[in-house]
């Protein structure tokens, strides 16, 4: 029996291309219960859950949403008055429990299943779970890996964006200065958005860096997103980490993906100057903002 219900055509031609929705029977499962989910939450280790007001903007800094907007209750009384009290709630990587981390391992190898001959290795996988009161937002913000929401419990909308939105120097900085915010929303996107209501039994993949915000409906909501890197997705990662390099040292270099002889050469010399680029980081650590 497989959770996940792709159709063949639409993932070959859609993944980590642009977003397209998919099926699924994971409510059917009894970890997804909400009991279930609530004693999971109280047993992870504290650092793997954040919990905090639900009703946001969706212009809040993603990365500190928790810490700028919280609920002011304890962990335990948010589970039990989530509603009530508007809250939200994220499970960082479930699969740390015992008791979930089979089903994790299921979900990823039925993706793994599409994936394989088109973009692998996996060379990192997180899972994440959000529980959320109605009205609740996930602020604007982009991953930095791929990712299929499976969405649960009560409406939800999404809203996805093409990632090219993002200018080639944005998306130098969100790979290599991580203590930086991401790039952050803009109301001039709303016309470029792609918007997906979801209800129990859809999800959408979200291709690589893909920025996106989401709301729940009138109802508690609860997805599952399971997230992933590969190395094609790593080797992008250190070719705009070498781009931001190379401006710090007053040179342009081409976009990535913009000419292939040109990433490769790049690429090729940086792999074997790892000590050079580890010298620079202080560097790029130092600078706050592209030339």
């Amino acid at each position: 029996m497989t959770w996940l219900e792709f159709d063949w055509n639409t993932f070959r031609t859609n993944y980590n291309w642009r977003p397209f929705e998919f099926g699924h029977r994971l409510a059917e499962h009894p970890l997804m219960d909400l009991a279930e989910l609530k004693a999971l939450t109280l047993r992870m280790p504290a650092r793997d859950i954040l919990h905090r007001a639900g009703v946001v903007p969706v212009e809040a800094d993603f990365d500190h949403v928790a810490k700028e907007n919280p609920n002011g209750l304890s962990l335990t009384d948010t589970v039990s008055r989530l509603v009530e009290t508007r809250s939200s709630i994220t499970i960082n990587t479930p699969e740390k429990d015992a008791k979930y981390r089979p089903l994790i391992n299921e979900l990823l190898d039925e993706i793994r299943f599409f994936t394989d001959d088109l973009d692998s290795p996996m060379t990192y996988t997180a899972a994440y779970f959000f529980i959320a009161a109605p009205g609740s937002v996930t602020p604007y913000h982009m991953d930095r890996e791929m990712n299929f929401l499976i969405h649960l419990r009560g409406p939800k909308v999404m809203r996805l964006w093409d990632p090219r939105v993002l200018g080639e120097r944005e998306r130098d900085l969100l790979f290599t200065r991580r203590d930086l915010a991401r790039p952050g929303y803009r109301t001039e996107l709303e016309a470029k958005a792609m918007t997906y209501d979801l209800a129990v039994g859809s999800g959408v993949h979200h291709p690589f860096i893909a920025p996106h915000w989401a709301k729940t409906g009138d109802e508690l909501s609860i997805s599952l997103a399971i997230t992933f890197r590969t190395e094609r997705s790593d080797r992008i990662t250190r070719l705009h980490t070498i781009n931001h390099a190379l401006r710090r040292m007053g040179l342009r270099p081409k976009p990535v993906g913009a000419s292939v002889a040109r990433d490769e050469l790049k690429w090729s010399l940086f792999r074997r100057s790892e000590p050079a680029l580890r010298a620079l980081k202080p560097l790029l650590r130092r600078q706050h903002a592209p030339r």
